[in-house]
């Protein structure tokens, strides 16, 4: 037979403070780098426009 474990409620609160907590703080980094132009995508965009440009193309690609 399984037996049940009681959790205390204040335990489920604290847990469900620290997740929102992370979730808020990672949200609003995760914006800013953004915001930032921090992100993996603009680099690589920016890489990928300068090989358009050594190449002779007359505008950059745009997909």
């Amino acid at each position: 037979m399984a037996r049940q474990v009681r959790v205390s409620p204040k335990w489920w609160m604290v847990c469900a403070l620290l997740v929102g907590a992370y979730a808020s703080y990672m949200s609003v980094k995760t914006v800013d780098i953004h915001r930032g132009l921090g992100t993996s995508a603009y680099d690589f965009g920016l890489y990928e426009q300068g090989f358009g440009c050594s190449r002779g193309s007359s505008r950059p690609s745009s997909r």
